[in-house]
């Protein structure tokens, strides 16, 4: 119906949230190939869809006017609360600048990675979505422990022959990065002793880095990208088996 194809027609995605604890709210903008007319049509044909024009540009919502997206020219679509995806047309003709600190993350990861992602704030501040499973150190629930040291974190994903993932956790304290550190090379240890034998998992432990300085904690681990998808699909087969013996 749109000639719309994700997988041809999308080159970039970027994702921005406040992660404020009980607020549904963030932007998306895709950059690509779209045909916004045809696109639009496509969507309002469904009742439950309603649209407004908001400074010349039509926004596609839902029917309670919650969220929707826009088409910023051809190229360009942005999508989210109502409220953040005006936030993107007025940026058209009055753009703002991201901290200095942030611009500088931005194009350092977003230049040498495929994917990346960056917070500015403490992980453990972030509202996990409901129904999420509790991650030790992450949400109001959280105890003390070296996760709830970390201010600001950023990451990202290089693909090719070999899958590099890198990291940086910028800690309250030295002595909080370095137990951090202590921490992920112990998981790195349990996770081989129970890779029963498998290669793949052994490889993927063995790769992991970590390098404390200062504050500052980097961890990078790379493995071929044809070991790694052998374990994401052996990863659903081997929770079945787990779930076939409780029963």
């Amino acid at each position: 119906m749109t000639g719309f194809d994700p997988t041809r027609d999308v080159h970039e995605l970027l994702v921005a949230s406040n992660g404020g604890p009980g607020q549904q709210t963030g932007l998306v903008l895709a950059r690509g190939n779209f045909d916004p007319a045809r696109i639009n049509a496509a969507a309002l044909a469904n009742t439950n869809m309603a649209s407004e024009t908001y400074k010349g540009v039509t926004i596609v919502e839902d029917a309670q006017h919650k969220s929707g997206f826009a088409f910023l020219n051809a190229t360009l679509v942005a999508a989210g609360d109502v409220a953040n995806v005006k936030g993107a047309i007025d940026r058209q003709t009055s753009p703002t600048s991201l901290p200095a600190a942030v611009a500088v993350q931005v194009n350092q990861w977003s230049s040498t990675q495929d994917a990346w992602a960056i917070t500015t704030v403490p992980p453990s501040s972030l509202d996990p979505a409901s129904g999420m499973p509790a991650i030790p150190g992450v949400g109001p629930a959280a105890g003390n422990n070296a996760l709830q040291g970390i201010q600001q974190a950023s990451g990202g994903v290089k693909f090719g022959t070999n899958v590099v993932v890198t990291a940086q956790a910028q800690a309250a304290t030295a002595q909080d990065a370095t137990q951090l550190g202590d921490t992920l090379k112990l998981l790195a240890s349990l996770a081989q002793m129970q890779a029963n034998g498998d290669p793949r998992l052994i490889a993927l432990s063995q790769s992991l880095t970590v390098n404390a300085s200062g504050n500052l904690l980097n961890v990078s681990v790379s493995l071929p990208q044809d070991q790694l998808v052998g374990i994401l699909k052996s990863g659903p087969k081997r929770a079945e088996r787990r779930l076939e013996r409780k029963k």
